[in-house]
């Protein structure tokens, strides 16, 4: 499963790497910077572990987190993404040493589509620039949805939603050493999706932040 999920995230990246024509560093169709590095800059970025970023940054000279600095370092963070995320589509939440910005994908895109809305780019943008101050951390997102549709099309729509998100996030700044992506399709619905506001609430953009530490 996790060999063709990957197959079908790397097809998708190219699509979206050949799709992106528009200039300009808020079209959520382009990011300039990253077309010309080609696609291994993308298919890089899928399903890294969080110790195989926290080593490779450790080596470039990321200065890791310690065990004594992992709680203020982290406090820091969440109390500038909320105080910058003053939006109702998205949540903060703490969670030990790591947080997650829970996004819903209604804001960042049209229904059964993985281009960004452009109305989400400045989300995304304040999102990237603090990453960027607070870069002793790796950055997982991850896509969800609801059960319904095909499953085979709900993983692949997770995934290239997931990597269009990392995609902005790069194209602002952020290290791509840093991130990883991966789709889950229906796998891990946080509501029942007998209801539609259950369906609404697993339909997600999931952006875990996540202290770099030594092994």
């Amino acid at each position: 499963m996790r060999f063709s999920a990957t197959l079908t995230v790397l097809a998708a990246i190219s699509g979206l790497v050949v799709s992106g024509c528009v200039s300009g560093t808020n079209s959520p169709d382009s990011d300039q910077s990253l077309l010309g590095k080609g696609l291994d800059s993308f298919s890089g970025l899928v399903g890294r572990s969080k110790q195989q970023r926290s080593d490779e940054l450790i080596g470039a000279g990321v200065d890791a987190v310690t065990t004594a600095e992992a709680n203020p370092y982290m406090d820091q963070l969440e109390k500038q993404l909320n105080s910058e995320l003053k939006d109702d589509q998205t949540s903060v939440v703490r969670a030990g040493n790591q947080i997650i910005l829970s996004i819903s994908s209604a804001s960042l895109f049209e229904p059964n589509q993985n281009r960004l809305r452009r109305a989400a780019l400045d989300q995304l943008n304040k999102i990237a620039a603090i990453l960027q101050k607070n870069d002793r951390t790796t950055v997982d997102v991850y896509g969800y949805t609801d059960a319904g549709g095909d499953e085979k099309k709900n993983l692949e729509l997770t995934q290239t939603r997931a990597l269009a998100v990392a995609r902005h996030l790069a194209g602002q700044g952020v290290d791509t050493r840093r991130l990883s992506v991966t789709g889950f399709g229906s796998s891990r619905p946080v509501e029942p999706n007998d209801t539609d506001s259950g369906r609404v609430k697993n339909r997600r953009i999931e952006i875990q932040i996540s202290a770099v530490k030594r092994k």
